[in-house]
């Protein structure tokens, strides 16, 4: 019989994050060989990026006169008072509020779906809270101080309170675009939730953001259209770098049992934007067939199944980006003590599986086995939790047509 506490799937991922860092340092022992869990520069080298970029601004120039950043231009701007300040003692600014996002996110999570006031409820905190602190992605996040950990909170914030605010929700919803691009995915369920209002503020604050400064967002555009081919197979948790990872493990084997050289691997590539076009259409499909939602929880947590999506692209998706799936683990929760079925129950634990993965320690392992396939652990983490979304889904559709 499964156990059915709902701080459950918390302690599963848990323990199973624990056991992979538990490898990793009996691996370490064994090897007898120095240690760090990331590929060290300095503290804050992605915000050196922002930093830059808030000094263009200052001086009356673009953000992307720097020709390393990346984002929206938002961040930059918000960013010039820290200048004064200089790089060494601004970056520890962003490194704690990074730190107390990605906190507050889950915690927000946590308080929303978890019984009020109950032992259950600071078990799903513990539990979350040992895993974060043992995350490959978090401390890659908080060590290169990026501000995907603000974009999230925006989002939690958004979702929590889409039922309250609409002018707030709407002006989280731009927040968190501004922030990164990929948390415009969320548009998609909104609009099928019929969130019309949230969505109209939304678009009212964006056009004010774009009015305000138009020259810096021809800029991105211009930017992003630049580097959307980049690839890199290390640091990558993108399904486009998880599927190069299957196909060159195919030709592999291939060249193994019958000694075939073929080029497997960019076609695996290709065949990973069909895979996630077909796993988001299905999603998107079981909505739209579903779209009245009776309770409001109900509504967050399909909004939440989005999440993993989002960090999936493009080509180059840092595993920093990674730490979004803690979003998710309260609503697993959650889901876990209502009226599943065993299927739904097996889906809901192959998301526990994928996102425990998703946390490998991949830099460590790498520079303990001097292989990079460690890398692809993260991403396959990340694309097994878009699997079991999408068939929890679908079974969750299946189970109100009979």
């Amino acid at each position: 019989m499964i156990h059915k506490n709902i701080f459950f799937p918390a302690l599963v991922i848990c323990l199973l994050v624990c056991l992979l860092m538990g490898f990793v340092l009996v691996l370490q022992t064994l090897c007898q060989k120095d240690l760090y869990f990331i590929n060290k520069a300095f503290l804050g080298y992605d915000y050196y990026n922002f930093y830059q970029a808030s000094i263009c601004v200052e001086n009356g120039l673009s953000p992307y006169a720097f020709p390393l950043h990346m984002v929206p231009p938002i961040p930059s701007i918000l960013g010039t008072p820290l200048v004064p300040l200089g790089f060494l003692n601004a970056r520890w600014i962003i490194v704690i509020l990074v730190l107390l996002t990605t906190i507050f996110f889950y915690w927000i999570m946590v308080s929303y779906f978890a019984p009020k006031e109950t032992q259950d409820k600071w078990a799903i905190l513990a539990c979350g809270f040992a895993s974060l602190f043992l995350s490959y992605p978090f401390l890659f996040l908080l060590d290169r101080a990026n501000v995907d950990s603000f974009a999230v909170f925006f989002m939690c914030l958004l979702l929590v309170y889409s039922h309250k605010s609409v002018l707030l929700s709407g002006m989280l919803l731009t927040l968190a675009v501004c922030f990164k691009v990929y948390p415009a995915l969320l548009l998609l369920p909104l609009a099928i939730f019929k969130k019309n209002k949230i969505l109209l503020w939304s678009g009212i604050f964006l056009l004010i953001f774009i009015a305000i400064t138009p020259g810096y967002w021809v800029d991105f555009l211009n930017r992003i259209s630049s580097r959307r081919a980049y690839f890199r197979t290390d640091e990558n948790g993108s399904i486009a770098c998880t599927f190069f990872w299957i196909g060159s493990f195919a030709e592999s084997i291939l060249f193994l049992i019958a000694g075939w050289k073929i080029d497997l691997a960019l076609f695996f590539n290709y065949l990973s934007s069909l895979c996630y076009a077909g796993l988001l259409i299905t999603i998107l499909w079981i909505d739209v067939k579903s779209k009245e939602v009776k309770e409001e929880k109900d509504y967050v947590w399909r909004c939440l199944w989005y999440f993993p999506f989002m960090v999936a692209i493009p080509q180059l998706a840092h595993h920093y980006e990674l730490v979004i799936l803690f979003a998710m683990i309260p609503a697993i929760c959650h889901l876990w003590v209502q009226d599943n079925t065993k299927t739904q129950q097996i889906f809901l634990m192959l998301i526990c599986v994928g996102i425990a993965l998703a946390q490998t320690q991949a830099v460590a392992m790498q520079k303990l086995t001097q292989s990079m396939i460690p890398h692809f652990i993260p991403g396959f983490g990340l694309f097994l939790v878009m699997i079991g979304c999408t068939f929890y889904k679908v079974s969750s559709f299946v189970v109100k047509l009979k």
